[in-house]
């Protein structure tokens, strides 16, 4: 038995049923090729990857080196990368404005660190708006450029500093993200919605799997006999929490 889809509702029935239990219509012979079971990528999806592909562009590029002084503090310092740029910042501040500089090259890298998250929760099927992913990018962007015309490029062109590869990666990754998050935002689905994957559950509780993925574990072996699917779909997500938190540690263990 195949399931068919009908062409007045558009739901699944058997290619064996006389007439469709949604609408009442007939199934014709016309209907017998069955549904396939795989969903094509429109082009907002792909936008979104290569989106999610910019911003761990930016994640990379704030471990390599950003930047060397000249002159004496050469001597005292060899090479900055990302963090220790926004350290060195907020802790040699004079003013209110130069702390700012370093808070937000903190806040950049920690936005571009919420979105690659997001880029690997819709690998698992947990569908995040667009929009979210390309506000992400324009914080980013916003944060970027205001440290780079305020505080990084006057510095270079007065020659108190060298810029080295790792800015340069971050602003191709800022870049790839917030145009292709844009073209994301604006291209029009190719397909009709996909259906959200995890229906038996809110978002609440999706959320509270997330952030706690025991929770998950423990309802996945409390449902696994009485509602399969639901079980499925909480080990799925804790599966997921479990995947950001490894991300965590890994990069505070890097750091």
């Amino acid at each position: 038995m195949a399931l068919i889809e009908c062409s007045e509702c558009g739901k699944e029935v058997s290619d064996k049923a006389i007439a469709c239990q949604g609408c009442g219509c007939p199934i014709g012979a016309g209907q017998s090729s069955p549904i396939s079971t795989s969903t094509p990528i429109g082009k907002s999806q792909i936008f979104r990857l290569a989106g999610s592909f910019g911003f761990l562009l930016v994640a990379i590029g704030f471990f390599m080196p950003w930047a060397s002084p000249r002159g004496f503090a050469a001597l005292l310092i060899n090479q900055l990368n990302g963090f220790h740029l926004a350290s060195l910042t907020i802790r040699e501040a004079g003013q209110l404005s130069e702390a700012l500089e370093g808070v937000l090259l903190y806040a950049c890298f920690i936005f571009a660190a919420i979105g690659l998250i997001i880029g690997v929760l819709s690998l698992a099927k947990i569908t995040v708006p667009v929009l979210v992913d390309f506000v992400i990018s324009l914080v980013c962007m916003v944060s970027f450029l205001y440290v780079s015309f305020a505080g990084i490029l006057p510095a270079m062109e007065m020659g108190y500093m060298i810029l080295h590869s790792g800015f340069y990666v971050v602003v191709v990754g800022l870049i790839v993200a917030f145009f292709a998050l844009l073209a994301a935002y604006v291209a029009k689905p190719t397909k009709k919605p996909v259906k959200d994957p995890y229906p038996e559950l809110s978002y609440a509780l999706r959320f509270l799997i997330l952030f706690f993925p025991p929770v998950g574990l423990i309802l996945f072996f409390n449902l696994k006999e009485a509602n399969p699917k639901k079980a499925i779909a909480c080990r799925k997500v804790a599966l997921s929490g479990v995947m950001i938190y490894v991300v965590i540690i890994v990069w505070r263990l890097i750091l």
